[in-house]
């Protein structure tokens, strides 16, 4: 059997082989730009929602874009959307999963915190971008899709409480 040092060598050189990578230790290494447009399992872009989600759970950010998405939420109907999506939906209280979609509203916890911004996020999405909740493309920025942030057990249940059109 082949040690676990010699294995992961063989693996960088099958790298540098393929011209995946640059040399190991230095030299004319690829640009990280032209290595992820030739990665087959990484989307070109990541989705922009981590920096939506960070500045709905900080409250600012220095972003525009996501500044003035941050200005056309309304953070207290999106809470109350949110807490009424738990409320209706009893299983969710019944397998303790409120954590999940940011409950309780007073809680400390940064995962909680996330969660909550995640689902506010969806929220407003859907209401102002509907059916799916995509926000297009702009020239330096990939599309906002709800479903690069949200599962589909949690869409299902913010879905159940958007207001009618």
């Amino acid at each position: 059997m082949m040690p676990v040092f010699g294995l992961t060598l063989l693996c960088l050189f099958a790298l540098v082989a393929e011209g995946l990578v640059g040399p190991p230790f230095g030299g004319d290494g690829i640009d990280p730009k032209v290595f992820r447009d030739r990665d087959p399992y990484r989307p070109p872009q990541g989705s922009p929602a981590p920096k939506y989600i960070n500045a709905i759970v900080i409250g600012q950010t220095d972003d525009e874009v996501v500044a003035r998405l941050l200005r056309e939420m309304d953070i207290l109907e999106l809470k109350r959307l949110v807490f009424k999506a738990v409320a209706t939906n009893s299983w969710i209280c019944d397998n303790f999963e409120e954590d999940q979609y940011g409950i309780p509203m007073d809680s400390l916890n940064p995962f909680i915190n996330m969660a909550r911004a995640e689902c506010m996020l969806a929220l407003h999405l859907l209401i102002h971008y509907p059916p799916d909740g995509v926000v297009p493309a702009t020239d330096d920025s990939p599309p906002l899709k709800v479903a690069d942030f949200i599962d589909k057990d949690r869409l299902k249940v913010l879905r159940s409480v958007l207001p009618p059109k």
